[in-house]
């Protein structure tokens, strides 16, 4: 993957995935996760 077809593609790669506010299991996973 080292010639990605478009520039956008790149900014969201450099991104973390962040979880879904309307998910609360993701939430409190994340929670127990950094406590």
């Amino acid at each position: 993957m080292l010639d990605l077809p478009r520039p956008e593609a790149a900014t969201v790669r450099r991104q973390p995935p962040a979880p879904p506010a309307a998910d609360p299991a993701a939430l409190e996973a994340e929670r127990a996760a950094r406590e």
